[in-house]
């Protein structure tokens, strides 16, 4: 798909079906190609020496690993070009315990794959990161950044992927991380994990170019999904027909240095989100997020609908008039931002937070046809909004909360 032109008028849904339906042609394999595969059956209670044994057996010609009706007790694996491991109906692949997990000090992800094509995760069956002693060991760590954990599944320079149908639980940290990856699929795949759970991301596209999410039930302890971009410019990412439950929403950020752009989400509901849509990053740090479109959305009981800024975390915004420019200048530059046909009900907190930077004012967020019922109205500070048809009902104070360089355009629905 082209870059398309910020306008007053969004792209079309069948427009951007389309596009990420051609990245899913490319990507999934027809039920003729999987049939034509070699594939090894394993039993229950195979072994993680098995599991590689057999992946390194269908990576010399491709294939499918897969996983019978059982449990499976395993440490890192290591996925391969051409390989497709499947899990079948009530197949449990449950990652070696904390206590037991090798190196643990500076572990390996569960499920990795580097420089590898046309290959995925597929099945019914379950994935379960067994996290709960992870994030006890997180949480009484002296010195919580420097304490490493396992992401359940973590590709880098890769192509082709295709990850379906399973559901994956209790992740050690973040549950699905493409890093610097191309042609990404992950559809109808469950991500259920148990609150709290520091850190445990559902979907984190990094680096990463034509992805599509779809058709997904997401609730985790952190952000739904989180788009970033610390290695390279995210684009092109096509998230559509998604569930959102208990997490902090779907977001862009915090690493935002590489620039993010053509985000298309189409489709989505919320329920029970700390934040809907949310984009972020720390002040100091440079970064670009543009032509962005949110389309066909509902909320019910989250926090805030749409929160855009230039401060992360939330605690380092200043107070109302108080903003500054950092000494280096560099903050977020965020323009061409569309949101249309949103409906947000039962919103706990604010309906937006939009805070920007006084160097780099957000510019070309358009909102149209939106309606949203909060306890408090939008703030907005250091951005330009224009409005057409958007109806904020708060339960106190005005709809719109204008602090410093905040401005909203309301404009006549145009046709």
């Amino acid at each position: 798909m082209s870059a398309l032109l910020f306008a007053s008028t969004e792209p079309t849904s069948k427009h951007i079906l389309e596009s990420a339906n051609a990245i899913t042609t490319q990507v999934v394999p027809t039920s003729a190609q999987f049939s034509h595969m070699q594939h090894i059956l394993l039993s229950s209670g195979s072994s993680t020496f098995e599991i590689q044994s057999a992946i390194n057996t269908c990576s010399k010609q491709g294939g499918v690993v897969e996983l019978q009706e059982g449990n499976y007790l395993s440490g890192p694996l290591h996925l391969k070009s051409g390989v497709y491991l499947q899990l079948d109906a009530n197949a449990v692949l449950t990652s070696l315990p904390y206590t037991s997990y090798p190196n643990s000090t500076m572990p390996q992800n569960f499920i990795t794959a580097e420089n590898a094509h046309t290959f995925g995760i597929i099945g019914t069956g379950c994935i379960d990161g067994n996290g709960a002693a992870w994030w006890q060991a997180f949480k009484s760590a002296p010195h919580q950044a420097t304490f490493k954990r396992p992401r359940l599944i973590y590709f880098q320079n890769c192509h082709d992927i295709y990850i379906a149908n399973i559901t994956l639980k209790n992740s050690p940290s973040f549950h699905i991380v493409p890093l610097q990856c191309k042609n990404v699929v992950v559809s109808n795949v469950t991500i259920a994990t148990d609150t709290p759970s520091p850190n445990t991301d559902g979907i984190d596209p990094a680096s990463t170019t034509s992805m599509v999410i779809e058709n997904c039930h997401i609730s985790d302890g952190d952000d739904n999904i989180a788009i970033k971009a610390q290695k390279g410019p995210s684009k092109y990412i096509y998230i559509i027909h998604n569930h959102f439950g208990l997490g902090h929403g779907l977001s862009i950020g915090a690493q935002t240095n590489s620039g993010v752009s053509n985000i298309y989400a189409l489709n989505n509901s919320f329920s029970g989100t700390t934040t809907g849509i949310r984009i972020k990053s720390p002040l100091g740090s440079v970064g670009s997020v543009k032509n962005l479109y949110y389309i066909n959305t509902t909320m019910n009981g989250v926090g805030t609908a749409f929160e855009l800024s230039a401060y992360y975390p939330e605690n380092t915004i200043p107070k109302a008039g108080t903003s500054l420019a950092t000494a280096s200048g560099a903050s977020l530059i965020a323009r061409d931002i569309y949101i249309s046909h949103l409906t947000a009900t039962q919103v706990s907190k604010n309906a937006m937070l939009i805070v920007g930077s006084p160097q780099n004012p957000f510019t070309r967020i358009l909102l149209q046809n939106v309606a949203i019922s909060s306890a408090q109205g939008a703030i907005i500070r250091n951005a330009t909004l224009t409005a057409t048809q958007v109806n904020i009902i708060p339960q106190s104070g005005p709809a719109y909360i204008l602090q410093e360089g905040g401005k909203v355009k309301q404009t006549k629905n145009q046709g």
